[in-house]
């Protein structure tokens, strides 16, 4: 069996179900995050987890992951077909997957600094302060979370698309060309 047609067997199994191919969009977003944070760690200074230790790596994929997929869940189960017309899956994923994650991450962060410090009748003033302090800063997390993550999503999704049109380029009539005809009375780009 050549690889081509394992290939299309691959796409054709991946396109043939809704819910498989939205598992694998958050899939590979979280996955996808996840390696790009392992390289941003290993760039960086601030090493919280170290990347050449497999459990930590291992523990960043599944961090990033399981949004996504109960994002993808969610959007599964809970989204109409009609909708899917106007928004589709893959950029729900993205959003919905990137908002759990600042939500946990605002959560675990509100519940480890503020519970403990005043466990008293204060709490509510406590998380309306600690609420208008993060907002700013988990919307941008937010939105560099759904920049990074809605590339993954959309090829995955559109996958299928994607190897069509290049094949159809490759066996055109005329050999590919990123420069374009030269032949008087056609445009090249």
């Amino acid at each position: 069996m050549s690889e081509t047609n394992r290939l299309d067997e691959l796409i054709d199994w991946l396109q043939g179900n809704h819910a498989r191919l939205d598992l694998v969009s958050a899939l590979a977003a979280g996955v996808g995050l996840s390696l790009m944070g392992v390289v941003l760690l290993n760039v960086s200074y601030l090493r919280t987890v170290n990347p050449q230790h497999i459990t930590d790596v291992a523990k960043l994929v599944l961090i990033a992951t399981i949004p996504y997929l109960v994002a993808a869940l969610v959007i599964h189960w809970l989204w109409v077909k009609r909708l899917r017309r106007i928004l589709p899956s893959w950029l729900m994923i993205a959003c919905l997957g990137s908002l759990l994650i600042v939500v946990s991450a605002g959560a675990l962060s509100f519940f480890v600094k503020a519970v403990p410090s005043s466990a008293s009748a204060g709490m509510l003033q406590t998380l309306s302060d600690f609420t208008r302090d993060k907002l700013m800063d988990g919307f941008a997390t937010f939105v560099a979370l759904t920049l990074l993550t809605l590339p993954l999503t959309a090829t995955v999704y559109y996958s299928g698309s994607i190897v069509k049109v290049v094949r159809r380029w490759q066996n055109g009539p005329k050999p590919p060309s990123i420069l374009g005809s030269h032949e008087p009375g056609e445009r090249g780009l």
